[in-house]
């Protein structure tokens, strides 16, 4: 019972990309998607093992991707490698011969005509808008419900549990209380600009540390981040989801009172002082979803990269 509740909530999630996209699409920013698929929906980006991909599938991984809340900006290059990796895991489940299940994917779709008409919207015209359709947008869907079904036939108890015994703190709801000196760099910016601004983020942390100021006051006065006016506090916050995931991974490392080495994510790079640190009290169980919702990341990326080696991938430029 509670394995089959844990796939019912993990699968609750598999329309979320889709939601948000018809929620954008109906709140009158098609224009977006006209701007970032410049050419005919039915160009040829590229070929995956002779299968065609077309602008038509980059605009629809334009909305599931960009609009997602778990997924950051993507720049049209890494979208398309993005659509490439979708391609070939698609593949490898068809011939596996794995499949998502009807009644999910017609749930999935209701749910998303549902509450386009709740906003006085239809479905079809949104998606026309976009030069997206119904059978795409359900396509996407079973692709998500396929792979899910994939994970769970290939994942077991022990993974699973020897997973969480390795990485507890990261699931358990342990917090940490943290402020961060930011420094931004345009993702334009060349690696000498890049190294430039790391030195000089390093030379800070060593003053901090030498005590020639406070974090706070340094914070104040030399970081570019909304927090600097209040010290770089950032509260607290757990392992996933509330922090971009670079500045969680280099807290979590952090030894309370001590500051992290300089880290680079795409808004420029920061150093985390972590105050203190708050035990959680999740078990295994109350977990789950989010250590197979890791753990799924974690055989995609193993699975695209092995794919990756053998696959016959054309792009057009």
């Amino acid at each position: 019972m509670r394995r089959q509740m844990t796939d019912f909530i993990s699968l609750q999630s598999i329309t979320r990309s889709a939601l948000l996209m018809c929620v954008v699409l109906s709140a009158a920013e098609v224009v977006e998607a006209e701007q970032f698929v410049e050419t005919a929906p039915d160009a040829i980006i590229a070929t995956v093992n002779g299968q065609e991909l077309t602008s038509a599938n980059l605009n629809l991984s334009f909305f599931a991707i960009q609009l997602s809340a778990d997924s950051a900006p993507q720049a049209k290059a890494e979208l398309i490698e993005t659509l490439v990796d979708r391609e070939l895991v698609r593949q490898f489940l068809s011939k596996r011969k794995v499949k998502a299940d009807k009644i999910l994917v017609e749930q999935r779709m209701n749910a998303v005509k549902k509450m386009i008409e709740n906003k006085g919207d239809n479905l079809t015209e949104v998606l026309n808008k976009a030069g997206l359709s119904e059978d795409s947008l359900q396509a996407m869907i079973a692709q998500q419900i396929t792979w899910k079904t994939y994970v769970n036939s290939v994942l077991t108890e022990s993974q699973i549990k020897e997973f969480w015994g390795e990485n507890k703190e990261k699931f358990d709801g342990t917090e940490l209380v943290a402020a961060q000196i930011f420094k931004k760099v345009k993702q334009s910016a060349s690696e000498e600009q890049i190294k430039k601004e790391m030195r000089s983020v390093s030379e800070l942390k060593a003053s901090i540390e030498a005590k020639e100021m406070t974090f706070a006051d340094a914070a104040k006065l030399l970081s570019e981040s909304p927090s600097a006016k209040s010290g770089g506090a950032l509260g607290s916050f757990e392992y996933y989801g509330q922090v971009a995931q670079p500045i969680a991974e280099a807290a979590f490392s952090t030894s309370p009172g001590s500051i992290s080495d300089p880290i680079r994510s795409r808004y420029g790079i920061h150093i985390v002082q972590v105050q203190k640190r708050i035990p959680g009290d999740l078990s295994l169980e109350d977990a789950r979803p989010q250590v197979v919702k890791v753990l799924s990341k974690e055989l995609w990326e193993e699975l695209v990269i092995r794919l990756r080696k053998s696959a016959r991938i054309v792009y057009t430029k």
